[in-house]
């Protein structure tokens, strides 16, 4: 609204959680959503909080600072590593354990760390080959860094593209470097077909925020399914009771995925048995169910090629977590897990508290509702 941008984070508070991230060893961050960050850097640099939460995990490539002419050399403060000059900003790349940057042949050598002696190699111009070679190599640990390091999920929602004036946000805002996985929020379930749907067909398809977010280079883009309002109701219920229906659904969303181009799917249907946060709606058989679900997901999610990624977001919210979910065999069977740590705090209550508070706060009536 005009030159006033309100939010619950800072820099400071994301690089703490982050932090406390990395303490107890947990898979990475979730932003919920890109659109409430300073994407077009109206105060200082864009992306305060997201740059943040990548840097913080290790993932973003920050300059070392400025270089004259781009080349390669020996890092002189260690054989492992080498230094790159890309666009007169220097970076520091490494070989890996137990492998060695060898200036004569262009090369990361396996050696025995007894030849080590930082500094004594001379620094020279990198050809061009070898700079491609070197882009290719840092692409693919990049993949592999999504497939096995931590995570920074990053959601996309269709309804930003409604926001006025420097609010509005729109996939070309994205800056690939940041995210190792962007969801993008929501498709819907159909309540006749149990097959999904586009959620808003006028951003979805009319204004091609599909084609728009899959075209984005760099992250894994998944389709979230459900959200809040589309929980309503006990659809999704039937969806996961009937065996038919899921084979129809597990069947019928592989060809929606590939059709528009999205690398897998997030599940979010808020929540078995906990429709819309109440446990009285649900019947019990929805735990069990909801997990045959991701199973036979899991199984026809690999059979495909390439194979698709399944994601599924959870509550934060204990009393849920009990009574929805099998919460082992979901993370067995998923390839990774979003805990909705938010909406713990609210207008509700009748007096100010933390969105996503990251520990109890004396006065606090539920003790579980934090990280």
């Amino acid at each position: 609204r005009g030159d006033q941008w309100i939010g619950y984070e800072d820099p400071i508070s994301v690089k703490v959680k982050t932090a406390y991230i990395k303490q107890v060893q947990l898979g990475g961050i979730g932003l919920h959503s890109l659109d409430l960050d300073d994407f077009v850097g109206l105060c200082e640099n864009p992306w305060p909080m997201l740059s943040t939460a990548t840097g913080s995990l290790g993932l973003l490539d920050y300059p070392l600072g400025r270089c004259e002419k781009d080349g390669i050399s020996s890092d002189p403060d260690n054989c492992s590593g080498f230094l790159v000059c890309e666009n007169k900003k220097l970076y520091r790349r490494s070989c890996g354990m137990g492998r060695f940057f060898e200036v004569s042949t262009n090369k990361c050598i396996k050696a025995n760390p007894d030849i080590c002696h930082p500094g004594h190699m001379e620094s020279f111009k990198g050809s061009q080959k070898f700079l491609a070679n070197l882009k290719e190599k840092s692409q693919k640990q990049r993949l592999q860094m999504k497939k096995s390091g931590p995570r920074v999920v990053c959601y996309v929602t269709s309804w930003s593209l409604y926001r006025k004036g420097d609010g509005k946000f729109v996939p070309e805002h994205l800056d690939t470097r940041l995210c190792t996985d962007v969801v993008y929020a929501f498709a819907g379930l159909n309540p006749d077909t149990l097959m999904v749907q586009p959620f808003d067909p006028w951003a979805d398809v009319d204004h091609d925020l599909y084609g728009r977010i899959t075209s984005i280079d760099g992250p894994r883009i998944l389709l979230a399914l459900g959200g809040w309002t589309d929980s309503t109701g006990d659809k999704y219920s039937r969806l996961v009771r009937s065996p038919t229906a899921r084979q129809r659904f597990i069947e019928t969303t592989i060809n929606y995925l590939h059709m528009n181009n999205f690398d897998g799917l997030s599940l979010e249907w808020n929540y078995p048995k906990c429709w819309q946060s109440d446990c009285k709606k649900g019947p019990d058989s929805d735990k069990p169910n909801f997990t045959k679900l991701i199973q036979e997901m899991r199984k026809a999610f690999d059979a495909t090629s390439p194979p698709l990624t399944l994601a599924v977001s959870l509550s934060g919210y204990k009393e849920v977590i009990d009574k929805a979910y099998d919460v082992r065999d979901i993370t067995e069977a998923a390839e990774f897990v979003s805990v909705m740590t938010y909406d713990y705090h609210g207008a509700w209550e009748g007096h100010t508290g933390h969105l996503a508070p990251l520990y109890q706060r004396d006065g606090d009536s539920n003790p579980y509702y934090n990280m």
